[in-house]
């Protein structure tokens, strides 16, 4: 999983984008994966969204999970009032768990 910046203000508005990868054992996308991941948050932050950016899925972007879509889903964490930090943990049938940990200011 990769984030797009190391750290959000911990203003309860500011946001984090998250992307999840399903990759081989070599690293490389596979883009016809089409798993279920389901994330979970752990700290002061909420879970705003998920997306897949599948033109046609109808799975509600407000859940704690989504399918894949050519090997990528993409999660929104909100800051919290406090300072800290916030872990995103994403898993699913058939993926190795993985996470990441955002820092709020």
């Amino acid at each position: 999983m990769t984030v797009d910046r190391e750290s959000i203000r911990a203003d309860r508005l500011d946001l984090a984008y998250v992307t999840a990868e399903i990759v081989d054992v070599d690293g490389i996308l596979v883009l016809f994966a089409d798993n279920l991941v389901t994330f979970n948050i752990e700290g002061d932050g909420r879970l705003r969204a998920v997306g897949n950016g599948d033109p046609i899925s109808h799975t509600p972007f407000t859940g704690n999970e989504m399918e894949a879509y050519q090997g990528k889903v993409l999660a929104v964490v909100q800051s919290g009032g406090r300072e800290g930090s916030v872990t995103l943990s994403a898993r699913g049938p058939g993926l190795k768990d993985s996470s990441v940990t955002i820092a709020i200011e």
